[in-house]
């Protein structure tokens, strides 16, 4: 929630007895996100070798020394594309950083993505066909995921919406 004061704060609600399962199962896979995400911070981001629709080679040496912002996504997810025109703007915001690179993994195909960004542009820099390395090398359950990786290669945050990024990259952007 957000005080009057702009800042968030948390409040508590105990779970009755007789509320939903569902409900308690929501927060917990929250609560287990939220945890999970909180240990990668500090890690080194695991190896890439990608490329992106343009046929550009992203690597982690080739990264070194610029702060990478990832988004992690799949076409039929809602929250995910509710964030393009806030992720975009916050691209053209940083466009004068070449310190800072913008890129987004995709579960979904080339052939899929280019005919969807056709319809539903994205600033970033897309990568197709990363399921399987974001279900295994980045262990990710929920989308949006968001990385901010620090120019050392280290993981400095991993955050579940646009909100939070905005506020975490104007933070490791000012370091």
């Amino acid at each position: 929630m957000k005080s009057e004061a702009n800042d968030y704060v948390y409040k508590l609600f105990k779970i009755l007895p007789k509320t939903d399962t569902s409900i308690k199962a929501t927060i917990n896979q929250i609560g287990f996100d939220a945890f999970k995400n909180y240990k990668m911070e500090g890690t080194a981001f695991p190896e890439f070798s990608f490329k992106d629709l343009d046929g550009n080679l992203v690597t982690n040496e080739s990264m070194k020394g610029k702060i990478i912002v990832i988004k992690c996504w799949y076409i039929h997810c809602t929250p995910c594309i509710r964030e393009f025109p806030q992720v975009n703007k916050l691209v053209e915001e940083y466009k004068d950083r070449k310190d800072i690179v913008f890129m987004s993994l995709a579960e979904d195909s080339a052939e899929q993505l280019k005919t969807f960004l056709a319809r539903k542009p994205l600033s970033y820099s897309v990568i197709p066909d990363m399921k399987e390395y974001m279900n295994n090398a980045l262990q990710l359950n929920s989308f949006p995921t968001h990385f901010i990786i620090n120019k050392e290669g280290i993981i400095s945050k991993v955050l579940p919406n646009f909100e939070s990024l905005e506020v975490a990259l104007a933070k490791e952007s000012k370091m």
